[in-house]
């Protein structure tokens, strides 16, 4: 392993707290949590852990029984992810002597810095340090992770953000066992298995991605070196370790009615011919774009001199590169076949992770045209590093700047209004308790049922009781409780709305006794 000398520990901690400043400006003004489902249901059962002190696999009934229930017919209870990636936000959570910031801060740690770290470290071992630097930086303005973050798909960032260290690990394996059977240093088998099994349960895509690279890139080293490129003994012991970490989670993971992958059946196979088409009108548009994801097209001729790089070198970890590359292509196209229909378009997320070291080694390529000594060789590197800067500065920083700037502002988010009233409600209702929340989507416009959609979300992970705002999924007698929230429409000034509100609760709900009412929302027991 080359060693990591003083310029790196500089170059990692520029990329660190550059990173950390912009994935953070949502909530350095506003620490309250936010985001679509995914990120309540994230923050929720960290924050039930933490309560109450309290590690399970299975889900508390107040996720259940308005929330995620159907993916697990029979069991409803059954975790929707293992326990892994919520006990770590619960402990920092429970020293961190906060609700909020030290989730968010871990949150930030594990969809960006993580992913930096591990592009940094690998383009480093094999390309090099301005590569790695120039990768990080673009790390840092991944528009596409970051807006997976700020919607809540946090999860499928973090599996993605080890793929670079699996990948790795299993290159140095493979190199010292082709170059001395006896010598081989299986400890990095094991610590692939380990970080793989991790990437599994953080989010199984990631770990798709990873296990179809390694499934190719060990293929091409059996032909290529006429045997297989690993000893059964340490792969048996990699497996097991892989298959104590990961197995006891199994049943849970592939029992859920969307995990089911499909049965094969041909379609749209122009779909070939692209990097990836979506079937229906993407929204946001510009996420399936790649000038809308990548700063523009400024860096697509670099990411093809990259890709040429590869193949005029040749060299395993070249391939290797290749063959992720490969992976993700084929990952991207399962659907064609009929299989994770819906959901493929999230293996996009992994191209953060290789498109970047790609472009980054394609712009520091131009080195080797130019004929020049040493020393200005040296010079030369300066420049073109403080000329890349530049680019990714002036298109690839400012949409995620933009972004992070005015993320969730205002009622966008759980107020702090709303914030006291979910603790007052875990304080005082019974925990079987089931909440009616209004305005529910049936009683807004359409502008508005986005937005509502998300609060009772977060109403229900913050104050630890069912929540739900539709009487045609359930019936009016499950209903213990009613809470009538006029807090975001008194601040738009929405009179009328409230008015219609009070109307449609009487409708609704004739026979309640109030029980809380401050900063314009209301608690009733329902008779």
């Amino acid at each position: 392993m080359q060693g990591m000398k003083t310029r790196d520990v500089i170059a990692l901690a520029v990329l660190f707290v550059v990173g950390l400043y912009v994935w953070s400006l949502p909530v350095q003004d506003n620490p309250l949590p936010f985001g679509e489902g995914d990120a309540a249901h994230q923050y929720g059962k960290a924050d039930f852990m933490a309560s109450f002190d309290h590690v399970g696999f299975d889900n508390p009934p107040f996720f259940y029984r308005t929330w995620y229930g159907s993916l697990h017919p029979g069991d409803e209870s059954a975790p929707i992810y293992p326990p892994l990636y919520f006990i770590d936000l619960a402990l920092v959570q429970e020293f961190g002597g906060d609700r909020f910031i030290p989730k968010n801060l871990l949150l930030i740690i594990l969809s960006s810095t993580l992913g930096i770290f591990a592009v940094y470290f690998l383009t480093r071992q094999w390309y090099g340090f301005w590569p790695a630097v120039l990768a990080g930086f673009l790390m840092i303005f991944s528009r596409r992770d970051f807006v997976s973050f700020l919607f809540g798909q946090r999860t499928i960032l973090a599996s993605f953000a080890l793929v670079p260290l699996i990948l790795y690990c299993y290159y140095q394996y493979t190199e010292s066992f082709l170059k001395d059977h006896q010598h081989a240093k299986d400890a990095y088998l094991y610590v692939m298995a380990a970080l793989l099994a991790f990437s599994g349960l953080i989010h199984t895509q990631g770990a798709f991605v990873a296990v179809l690279t390694l499934g190719l890139y060990s293929a091409y080293l059996l032909w290529k070196e006429k045997s297989l490129p690993f000893s059964w003994k340490a792969m048996a012991i990699s497996i097991l370790l892989f298959s104590i970490i990961f197995l006891p989670f199994a049943p849970d993971l592939f029992s859920q009615t969307q995990a089911h992958p499909g049965t094969f059946h041909l379609q749209r196979l122009s779909s070939l011919f692209r990097w990836y088409e979506h079937p229906t009108p993407p929204s946001p548009a510009f996420m399936y774009t790649y000038g809308g994801v990548h700063g523009g097209y400024w860096t697509l001729p670099f990411l093809l001199l990259g890709i040429l790089y590869l193949f005029l070198k040749r060299r395993n970890n070249d391939m290797l590169m290749f063959f992720w590359l490969l992976a993700l292509y084929l990952a991207l196209h399962l659907d064609v076949f009929g299989f994770f229909g819906g959901r493929n378009d999230r293996f996009l997320k992994g191209e953060a992770e290789l498109f970047y070291p790609l472009i980054a080694i394609g712009f520091m390529s131009l080195r080797s045209y130019i004929k020049i000594g040493k020393r200005m060789k040296a010079y030369l590197s300066w420049g073109l590093a403080l000329l890349f800067l530049v680019l990714v500065f002036s298109f690839n920083a400012p949409p995620v700047v933009d972004a992070a700037k005015g993320a969730y502002q205002g009622i966008m988010r759980i107020t702090p209004a709303q914030l006291e009233a979910a603790e007052w409600i875990d304080a005082n209702l019974p925990t079987e308790a089931m909440v009616y929340y209004m305005p529910s989507r049936d009683d807004l416009p359409d502008q508005y049922r986005g937005w509502i959609y998300q609060k009772w979300r977060w109403m229900q992970m913050l104050s630890h009781r069912a929540f739900h705002d539709s009487l045609s999924e359930y019936n009016r007698s499950e209903f213990t409780h009613l809470i009538i929230d006029f807090s975001d429409l008194g601040a738009m000034g929405q009179q009328e709305l409230v008015n219609a509100l009070r109307a449609a609760s009487d409708e609704r709900f004739s026979n309640k006794t109030l029980l809380y009412r401050k900063n314009l929302i209301e608690v009733y027991v329902l008779g």
